[in-house]
């Protein structure tokens, strides 16, 4: 009974044709409207790769900024130091010795100051 079913639902020759019509009509309507979904053109390709190494650059600025922020200063700062005119040795100004050479006054460490002549007073 079933195949006496399908020979009667089976298209004939003209029949067939206009089915393979009507579906290639169809399946060309279908693409047609799959295409009109956004797509990407070469400019807005090109300025987004363009912006991407830049975006991510400030990106990482940003964390980086924001996990040192919330951190506190290691050393105080000493304030203001002197180098010795000798040696070049920096040091605060409690721990250098002044010297006068001409109205000049120049600083020494205290390994250096022992061969100077003159000190400011």
């Amino acid at each position: 009974m079933d195949r006496i079913e399908h020979m009667a639902n089976t298209p004939t020759g003209s029949e067939e044709g206009a089915d393979r019509r009507n579906f290639r009509t169809a399946v060309r309507k279908r693409a047609s409207v799959m295409t009109t979904a956004a797509t990407l053109s070469g400019a807005h390709l090109g300025l987004f790769m363009a912006l991407a190494p830049l975006t991510i650059g400030l990106i990482i600025y940003l964390v980086a900024y924001s996990a040192k922020r919330g951190e506190g200063s290691i050393v105080p700062p000493l304030g203001q130091t002197f180098a010795c005119a000798k040696c070049g040795k920096r040091n605060i100004r409690e721990h250098m010795v002044p010297a006068k050479f001409e109205g000049a006054v120049a600083w020494y460490c205290d390994r250096c100051a022992t061969g100077t002549t003159s000190r400011a007073s």
